[in-house]
């Protein structure tokens, strides 16, 4: 919008709160057979996608491991159908978004709506809806990255996003397309 030379709005895709719910973390990884005693890094995005940067995830990952008390297993989920999603998003301990570009990503809103810390890369709109969110980090370096996921880890504690994450639920973004078109008309 910033880039637009010409009145705008710029409305994030919604995310369905009814889906994507907090549930107990216990019995999400046991319906996935994830290790209890272990701490779970979520990336949701298929490895090969250049864009996301597994790579990167890796390295973090690995690196945050050293700093952790507990086990860290980084688990890779694509191919899930979109509403199982929501059972990762309870069993894991943290997102980690390490794209290099991206707009709205509908992954930090899912995981906002179930309470999941998010670790992120300063991309799109993540910085915005990230604010105030407890457990979560933005950041702009390798070291931040790998800092702040240890630290959520370490902390071993759900987020409060669910609330954050109602200004794009697919109720408010509905309320705001109608008012866009209801100002065109009347104009």
């Amino acid at each position: 919008a910033r880039r637009l030379d010409a009145p705008c709005h710029v409305i994030p895709h919604g995310v369905d709160l009814e889906r994507f719910t907090p549930r107990p973390q216990r019995d999400a990884q046991n319906d996935l057979g994830w290790d209890h005693d272990a701490r779970h890094v979520l990336f949701p995005y298929p490895t090969g996608r250049e864009v996301k940067d597994f790579p990167r995830a890796k390295r973090v990952v690995d690196d945050a491991r050293e700093r952790v008390d507990a086990p860290v297993e980084l688990q890779t989920v694509s191919g899930v159908p979109h509403d199982r999603m929501s059972v990762y998003m309870n069993a894991a301990d943290a997102l980690l978004v390490t794209s290099r570009r991206e707009g709205s990503p509908n992954s930090v809103k899912e995981a906002m709506a179930c309470n999941l810390p998010v670790v992120s890369t300063d991309v799109g709109d993540v910085r915005e809806r990230l604010v105030g969110v407890t457990h979560s980090h933005v950041c702009t370096s390798d070291e931040e990255l790998v800092a702040a996921l240890a630290t959520t880890l370490n902390a071993g504690e759900r987020s409060d996003g669910r609330e954050a994450a109602r200004e794009v639920s697919v109720e408010r973004t509905t309320e705001r397309l109608l008012g866009v078109y209801q100002s065109v008309l009347s104009d």
